[in-house]
C-alpha cells in the first residue's frame, strides 16, 4: 500500500481589522458595555491530522484519529448509488444498501445488522443517486470488530441469503418507500425532471416501486458489478492508534480482490439554457422557481458562490418584506456531490405575479453586494437599515469560516465530510482549501460572480400553480409481498439470571471539569474549558417556555425571543461604533430554540474569538430591541397564515394524555393571534421569563478559563434581576381515564400509521435510567414487526419527558396487509410485558447492555460537553452529575424496570392513533382490540 500525510494547516491567514462605520449616528457618551474586550488581530492555528492510503486493490482509506473521547467511527463509502440503477429496476441500489446487513456477523447465526446491533452504539446507511454510505460508532476497543464487520460486507454473501430474508429486506424497502412518498414529492420529482432532463440520474427518486419485481439474482449481479475495493473508500476517525489500525486495515482489506467494478459514472451537469416549465401540484400558493448553475460539492469555487447566495437570500427576504403579493422566499440547492444547482423559491398570491417574481430574482441578484442595504449580522432576526458593503462582506466570510472550522471538528460528521472530499475531488488539503478561498473573496470577485451567475440564459424557470383536486394528486399504491415468513428475530445470547444482579463497573466514566460561578443576580454559570477545541458556544437557558404564556396571548414566548434583535438605532459613540463593527464580522451565530418549558438562546463561533461571542448574546439579553420595521414584517406573514386548528385527532390525543385544558394540549396559535401582539408585550414577557434569576449560561470551548471568568461576571453579572413575578408553574398532567382508540381515515395514504402513547407516572429524573432501559427493553421485543413481520421500515420507542408530565411512545408506519397482525403483535407485546415483567429478564440484560455501552462513552470535546450540559439544565437533572449515568444504569436490576413496567405501560393511561385508508385502517383497529373508536375524516 502507499501512504501519505495531507497537508498541515499551519500559518492560517490573520483576521484583519476593518474600521468601517455602521449606518447609525456616532455620537453619544456611550451606553455599550463591552468588558474591556479588544478588537485585535488574533490567529487561529488547526491542522489536518489526517493519514491517506491506497491499498494494493484500490480501496482508499483516510485515518483522522482524535484522542478527545473514547469513541471510533467507521464510516464505508461506495462509489455507486441509485444513478447506477438499471432501467426498469429503480430502487435496487437501495435494496442492495439493505441486503449487505445480512451477510454473517458472527458464529452465533447474526448478520452484520444483528452484531451491529450488539457491538456499536450506533450504525446507520443511506443511499442517494451517487454514493452508498455505511456508518458505524462505537467504544473504542470495538474497533477491530467493526472493522472486520465492514470487511465481511465488502466480501459479500449475496448469495446465501435466505429466500425469505431477501423477500422480507424488499418488502421492508418498499415500505420505506411508501413511508416517504407523498403528492408533494411526486411534484418536486416532477420539477427535477424538467431541469436535468428525464433521464438524469437526479431527475428520479432513490427507489420505486419498480424493487417489487426484483430477484434476488438481480441484486447479487449488481453488488459484483458495483461494490468491488476499487469502489470503495474507508474513512477512520476518533480514538486509535494510526499504526495498529493501518496495518489491521493492511492485513483485512488488502486481500480482498474482487474486481469487478463497474466504470465509475459520469454525471452530466444540468442544462440551463433559459428554458421554461408549467406545473401545477398540492401547494397552498403559487410558486417561481429559479434554478441556477452551482459548483459542484468541494469545489474551489464552492465559497465564492455559497457567499453570493447568502447575500442573495438575505436581499430576496427583504423583498417579502417591502411587497404584500410576497409570502415568502427561500434559497436552496438540487442535486448531489457530483453536480448541482441553486434554487431560489419565491411564493406569491396570484398566479399573476409569477412572472413579477422571476423578474425580481434576476434584479436582485444581479444587484447584490453593489448597494449598501445589507444586513451585517449574522443572526437572521436583524434587520438595520444600512450597512457599508466592506463590512457586511467580512460578515459573510466570518459565517463561511466559522461554519467550515466548526463542521470539520464535529466527531459525528467527520468521517462522512472526508469520504466526500475523496469522492468529489481529488482535493487532500480537505476543509483548508474551502477556508483559503473563503478568504480570498473580495467585493469585486463576489459583484463579479453575481453578473455572471444570475443571467436568464443560464438558468431554468418552473412556475408551480395550485391544482384544483383537493389534497393533490392521488397515490398508486402497491402492497409488498403477501408472503409469511418465518424468521425469528435474532438476539444475542443472554443469561436471564443477570437481570437480578447489577453490573460491577471497573472504573468510572471520567467526568469533565465544569467550573460553576454564581452570580449575584441569581444566573448560574457552567463553564467548561477546552484548549484544543477551536468551537465556542454559551448558550442561556430559561427554565420557561411556552407552557407559561397567558392564556390570551398564545405565541408570545415565543416571539419575545425569536424577534429580539440588536439595537442598531441607538446614537452610538465613535468607539462603539468601530468595536460594533469588529464585532459583526467575526462569524458569530446566533440560535433560539423553545419548547413547552425551556427557552435557550446561543452564541456560537470560533474559538479564537470566544470573548466577542459571548459578548455578542450579553450584548442581545441585555439590550436587545423589538424594531418596529421588524414587527411590520413578521405581523404581514401571520395574517397571511392559512390558519389551521392543529389535527382533531391530534388534538384529542394530547387532550386525553395531558387534561383537555393543559397547555400541553392547547391549540397552536393562529396567525391573527400572533399578529396581534404587540412590542408592549413582547417586552412584559421578557421582563417577566426572560431573568438572569434562575436561568443557566452554559459556556464550553478553547478559551483561558481565568479570562472567561472574568469576562462572564464583566458582561453578565450587571445583567438585572426582574422586578415582574415569574410565570406561574406550569400544572401537573392529568390523564383522562382510557384505554383510547382514535381512527383518522384518509383517502390516499399508503400506508397504516401507529402512534400508541402511554401517559407515565414515574418520575422523569429520578427513573431516567430505568426509562431510558424500559425503552430499549420494549423496542427489542418489537424489532420483529420488521424483522420477522416484514411490515414496516422500523418501529420508534421512546419517553417524551416534560416537566408537567412525560409519555411513553410507540410509532410504526405500517404495510396495509400486514398492519392487523403488526398492530396485534404491538399489543400482545405490552400485555405479555404486563403481565409477567420476568419474561423480559433476557431482554433486559441485553437492554441493560447496550445503554451501558452507550452511557461509557464518553467525550471532552467541547460541543459534545454543552450539549450534555444543556440537556441536564432542560430536563431539571444536576449538570455536575452527566457522568454518572453509566453507574445509575450498571445499578439497576429487573425490579426496577418492572416497577416502571407497572406504573408506565398501563392500559387505563393509553391513547392509541391510527391513521389510514378506511378498510386497512378498521381492520388494524379490531386486530389491537380497539372498543369505542372515536372516528375522524381528514
Amino acid at each position: 500500500m502507499k501512504t501519505w500525510k495531507s497537508s498541515d494547516g499551519a500559518g492560517w491567514p490573520q483576521v484583519r481589522a476593518l474600521t468601517i462605520l455602521l449606518g447609525v449616528a456616532a455620537c453619544g457618551s456611550g451606553s455599550v458595555n463591552f468588558a474591556g474586550l479588544k478588537a485585535d488581530a488574533r490567529k487561529l492555528n488547526v491542522t489536518n491530522d489526517v493519514e491517506l492510503m491506497q491499498l494494493n486493490n484500490g480501496m482508499f482509506v483516510a485515518l483522522a484519529p482524535d484522542n478527545r473521547s473514547n469513541l471510533v467511527a467507521v464510516d464505508m463509502r461506495y462509489k455507486v448509488g441509485a444513478g447506477d440503477d438499471p432501467a426498469g429496476r429503480r430502487g435496487l441500489a437501495h435494496l442492495v444498501e439493505h441486503l449487505t446487513f445480512q451477510g454473517p456477523g458472527n458464529g452465533d447465526g447474526g448478520s452484520i445488522f444483528d452484531e451491529l446491533s450488539t457491538r456499536a452504539l450506533s450504525f446507520n446507511a443511506f443511499t442517494d443517486q451517487d454514493v452508498t454510505h455505511y456508518v458505524s460508532v462505537g467504544l473504542a476497543n470495538q474497533l477491530p470488530r467493526l472493522l472486520e464487520l465492514e470487511a465481511r460486507r465488502l466480501e459479500g454473501a449475496c448469495a446465501k441469503i435466505p429466500d425469505a430474508m431477501f423477500v422480507r429486506e424488499r418488502d421492508v424497502v418498499l415500505e420505506e418507500e411508501a413511508q416517504r412518498a407523498t403528492p408533494a414529492q411526486a411534484l418536486m420529482l416532477e420539477v427535477k425532471r424538467a431541469v436535468w432532463g428525464p433521464q438524469h440520474p437526479y431527475a428520479h427518486p432513490i427507489g420505486s416501486r419498480d424493487v417489487a419485481q426484483t430477484t434476488q439474482a438481480e441484486a447479487c449481479a449488481f453488488f459484483a458489478a458495483h461494490y468491488a475495493p476499487k469502489a470503495a473508500v474507508l474513512v477512520v476517525t476518533g480514538n486509535f492508534d494510526p499504526k495498529v489500525i493501518r496495518s489491521t486495515i493492511g492485513h483485512r482489506f488488502v486481500g480482498i480482490t474482487r474486481d469487478g467494478a463497474a466504470t465509475a459514472r459520469r454525471t452530466a451537469p444540468a442544462e440551463l439554457a433559459g428554458t421554461r416549465s408549467e406545473h401545477t401540484g398540492p401547494v397552498d400558493h403559487p410558486l417561481a422557481l429559479v434554478v441556477l448553475p452551482a459548483p459542484a460539492w468541494g469545489d474551489e469555487g464552492e465559497a465564492l458562490h455559497e457567499l453570493v447566495m447568502n447575500a442573495f437570500s438575505a436581499d430576496l427576504a427583504a423583498l417579502d418584506t417591502r411587497e404584500p403579493w410576497v409570502r415568502s422566499t427561500a434559497v436552496g440547492y438540487s442535486g448531489v456531490g457530483y453536480q448541482r444547482v441553486a434554487v431560489a423559491q419565491i411564493e406569491v398570491d396570484a398566479p399573476g405575479r409569477l412572472d413579477d417574481a422571476v423578474a425580481a430574482v434576476f434584479r436582485i441578484g444581479q444587484d447584490v453586494l453593489q448597494d449598501e442595504d445589507h444586513d451585517g449580522n449574522a443572526d437572521d432576526n436583524d434587520d438595520p437599515d444600512d450597512r457599508d458593503v466592506a463590512h457586511y462582506l467580512g460578515a459573510l466570510r466570518g459565517r463561511l469560516q466559522t461554519a467550515t472550522i466548526t463542521d470539520a471538528d464535529t466527531f459525528w460528521g467527520h468521517g462522512r465530510m472526508l469520504a466526500d472530499y475523496l469522492t468529489y475531488t481529488s482535493n487532500f488539503d480537505f476543509a483548508f482549501t474551502r477556508m483559503r478561498a473563503t478568504d480570498a473573496i473580495t467585493g469585486t470577485s463576489a459583484t463579479g460572480y453575481a453578473k455572471r451567475l444570475f443571467r436568464r440564459e443560464r438558468s431554468h424557470v418552473a412556475l408551480v400553480t395550485p391544482s384544483n383536486a383537493e389534497g393533490g394528486r392521488a397515490l398508486t399504491v402497491i402492497a409488498a409481498s403477501t408472503q409469511d415468513y418465518d424468521l425469528p428475530a435474532w438476539r444475542a445470547p443472554a443469561d436471564p439470571a443477570e437481570a437480578d444482579q447489577p453490573i460491577a463497573l471497573t472504573s468510572p466514566v471520567p467526568a469533565p471539569a465544569i467550573e460553576v460561578i454564581q452570580l449575584t443576580n441569581g444566573l448560574r454559570v457552567l463553564m467548561y474549558a477546552a484548549p484544543r477545541s477551536p468551537a465556542f458556544s454559551a448558550r442561556m437557558v430559561y427554565p420557561v417556555g411556552r407552557a407559561a404564556e397567558p392564556g390570551d396571548q398564545a405565541g408570545v414566548a415565543d416571539l419575545a425571543v425569536r424577534l429580539l434583535e440588536h439595537d442598531f438605532d441607538h446614537a452610538y459613540a465613535r468607539h462603539e461604533v468601530d468595536k460594533i463593527n469588529w464585532a459583526m464580522r467575526l462569524g458569530t451565530q446566533i440560535t433560539r430554540n423553545i419548547d413547552d418549558d425551556a427557552t435557550v438562546v446561543t452564541s456560537r463561533g470560533l474559538s479564537m474569538f470566544a470573548d466577542w461571542h459571548l459578548w455578542r448574546l450579553a450584548w442581545l439579553l441585555d439590550s436587545g430591541i423589538y424594531s418596529p420595521a421588524t414587527l411590520t414584517t413578521y405581523r404581514k406573514e401571520f395574517n397571511q397564515l392559512d390558519d389551521e386548528d392543529g389535527s382533531p385527532a391530534g388534538r384529542l390525543l394530547l387532550a386525553q394524555l395531558y387534561g383537555a385544558r393543559h397547555p400541553y394540549a392547547a391549540a397552536p396559535p393562529s396567525g391573527g393571534a400572533l399578529a396581534a401582539l404587540t412590542e408592549a408585550q413582547l417586552t412584559a414577557w421578557r421582563r417577566r421569563a426572560l431573568t438572569p434569576s434562575g436561568a443557566t449560561l452554559v459556556v464550553c470551548g478553547g478559551f483561558d478559563p481565568v479570562e472567561m471568568h472574568r469576562h462572564i461576571v464583566d458582561l453578565f453579572g450587571e445583567l438585572p434581576r426582574s422586578s415582574a413575578p415569574p410565570p406561574p408553574p406550569v400544572p401537573a398532567a392529568v390523564a383522562a381515564p382510557g384505554p383510547t382508540w382514535i381512527g383518522r381515515r384518509t383517502k390516499d395514504d399508503s400506508q397504516v400509521r401507529l402512534f400508541l402513547s402511554l401517559a407515565s407516572t414515574s418520575d422523569r429524573i429520578q427513573d431516567r435510567a430505568a426509562r431510558e432501559v424500559l425503552s430499549e427493553l420494549v423496542n427489542d421485543r418489537l424489532r420483529g414487526i420488521r424483522e420477522s413481520l416484514g411490515a414496516s421500515y422500523g418501529v420508534s420507542v421512546g419517553y417524551d419527558s416534560r416537566a408537567a408530565g412525560s409519555t411513553l411512545d410507540i410509532s410504526a408506519s405500517l404495510d396495509p396487509v400486514r398492519a392487523p397482525a403488526a398492530a396485534a403483535a404491538v399489543m400482545q407485546s405490552l400485555a405479555s410485558l404486563r403481565a409477567d415483567p420476568r419474561s423480559a429478564a433476557a431482554d433486559f440484560v441485553r437492554a441493560r447492555k447496550r445503554l451501558l455501552s452507550r452511557a461509557l462513552a464518553s467525550s471532552v470535546e467541547a460541543g459534545d460537553v454543552g450539549a450534555r450540559l444543556e440537556d441536564a439544565v432542560r430536563t431539571g437533572r444536576d449538570p455536575l452529575a452527566i457522568a454518572q449515568d453509566a453507574s445509575a444504569i450498571a445499578k439497576l436490576t429487573l425490579a426496577d424496570v418492572s416497577r416502571l413496567v407497572a406504573a408506565d405501560l398501563d392500559p387505563a393511561r393509553m391513547v392509541v392513533l391510527m391513521t389510514g385508508r378506511h378498510a386497512p385502517l378498521k381492520a388494524t383497529l379490531d386486530a389491537a382490540g380497539a372498543t369505542d373508536v372515536r372516528w375522524f375524516d381528514e
